[in-house]
């Protein structure tokens, strides 16, 4: 909670910086600017400390504001990204522009109030005696102006603005109008870029991020039994019912799956943000999820947070069945093939990552080798590493494919980086300590409702002889 008051506080003051002293607003300005940027960034990050368990509310009321709140911190977040860009190009023009002679100075001073003078001219004949001829009261005017500019210049080559205020004051008679330098004009409309830009990208994904697309994968290998071709999976992860996800949407997910007829339907954690007392109503549409070798589930780190145990009994209620470090094998034809499924690493006790126990667990109930030898096996596990933990055990226990999710595919752009580095993997097919490694970018989301650069997806995988 610490370190999201004070990442809050950092967005707070880098916001105000930009919007307030890089514009060269005035003090009530500036003012204006921190209060309304405390107003933003506070709702903001209130709205996720409440999503992230740091404030205790009930998962299934006031959806909208936390969906809003959150929406606003990826506002935020890419405001400050681009709002950090705008302040570079600034800082890049002021660099270029360099140092100017005395006489620049003068010059261009001159012809930027050349304008506003020429307006003033005629007011000012006005109010000389009228003894004074109208040309000469307009070169009076104009010299005296263009002298104290003259002599306001700063060393920087631009007047700052209490300098054009002042310069202004002296002369007589002053002008209506105080041109505003051409830099601080170009970095004023690129900060209002900034912020609609933010405003559009957020908008943009959050009407991407709970409209999950079928995507299609193939998986060819020689271990697969000849029964198996063209066997598919459906491949659920990150639902994350909770504050920004609510039962509606998993009853259209459900739909979605069963429209596709797959052989199998793996749920690979991370399903809820709750408690079973609070979401079991909304997720027990899944009980209608169909296939006709059945529904297998494990846990992710979101059940851990929220009982683990207790949502393995809720979903096993459901019809769903749980994999906890243990595994079953399916018929088909005469032939099987091994399905694991191991709990989360963030677990603790029993409920914690163990593919060792899921493949002892087999050998003691299906009578098939410790090893695998001989065996095509499907290891699910919410995260995508776990084939390379434990000086990749997977792969010695005769896994050739995992079937993940979790990372979201970064959600939000540029996290794929991070992710990638983390994990090995973002999203998509890849090989990791030997196995084949699906990993899912999800369905829904987590925190805030938006996705940028990471659609949300139900992989069917399909097995293939190759």
């Amino acid at each position: 909670m610490v370190l999201l008051c004070v990442f809050a506080v950092l967005a707070w003051v880098w916001l105000v910086f930009c919007l307030g002293f890089l514009t060269r607003l005035g003090l009530v300005g500036k003012i204006v600017v921190g209060v309304l940027s405390a107003v933003v960034v506070g709702i903001s990050f209130t709205g996720f400390a409440a999503t992230s368990r740091h404030i205790t509310i009930d998962p299934t009321s006031h959806r909208w504001w936390w969906m809003f709140s959150n929406s606003l911190l990826v506002v935020v977040f890419y405001s400050c990204l681009a709002l950090g860009l705008v302040a570079t190009v600034a800082l890049v023009m002021r660099i270029l522009a360099g140092p100017m002679s005395a006489t620049e100075k003068t010059t261009t001073a001159t012809k930027a109030t050349t304008s506003t003078v020429q307006e003033s001219q005629a007011t000012s004949a006005n109010v000389v005696s009228p003894l004074v001829s109208s040309e000469i009261a307009n070169n009076a005017s104009s010299s005296l102006f263009s002298q104290v500019i003259a002599n306001n210049v700063d060393e920087g080559g631009e007047w700052t603005d209490d300098e054009w205020a002042e310069g202004a004051e002296e002369s007589s008679p002053a002008p209506d109008y105080v041109p505003v330098p051409r830099r601080i004009r170009a970095i004023r409309t690129l900060s209002i870029l900034a912020i609609v830009s933010a405003l559009l990208l957020t908008t943009y994904g959050f009407v991407v991020a709970l409209r999950p697309q079928i995507t299609q994968y193939t998986v060819a290998t020689t271990e697969l039994p000849g029964a198996f071709e063209g066997f598919r999976i459906a491949l659920i992860t990150d639902i994350h019912l909770g504050p920004t996800v609510d039962g509606a949407f998993v009853a259209r997910l459900v739909d979605q799956v069963n429209a596709e007829h797959p052989d199998l339907i793996v749920i690979a954690g991370d399903l809820v943000d709750g408690t079973p007392e609070q979401l079991k109503p909304e997720l027990s549409v899944l009980s209608h999820l169909s296939a006709p070798y059945g529904v297998v589930v494990t846990t992710g780190n979101h059940e851990v947070y929220w009982g683990a145990d207790e949502w393995m009994n809720t979903f096993a209620e459901l019809g769903l069945t749980t994999l906890s470090n243990s595994g079953i094998q399916i018929i088909r034809d005469g032939q099987s093939i091994d399905i694991l499924g191991i709990d989360d690493s963030d677990g603790k006790g029993e409920i914690t990552a163990d593919v060792q126990q899921a493949s002892t667990q087999m050998a003691q109930t299906f009578g098939t080798p410790p090893s695998g030898t001989g065996r095509y096996r499907i290891l699910i596990a919410h995260r995508p590493n776990e084939v390379a933990l434990r000086n990749g055990a997977a792969a010695r226990l005769g896994v050739d494919l995992e079937l993940s999710g979790h990372t979201h595919g970064g959600q939000l752009w540029p996290f794929q980086v991070l992710t990638e580095f983390t994990y090995g993997t973002v999203s998509g097919e890849a090989e990791l300590s030997n196995v084949t490694v699906i990993t899912t970018r999800g369905v829904a989301n987590w925190g805030p409702p938006v996705r940028v650069g990471a659609p949300p997806e139900v992989p069917i995988i399909t097995l293939t002889q190759g």
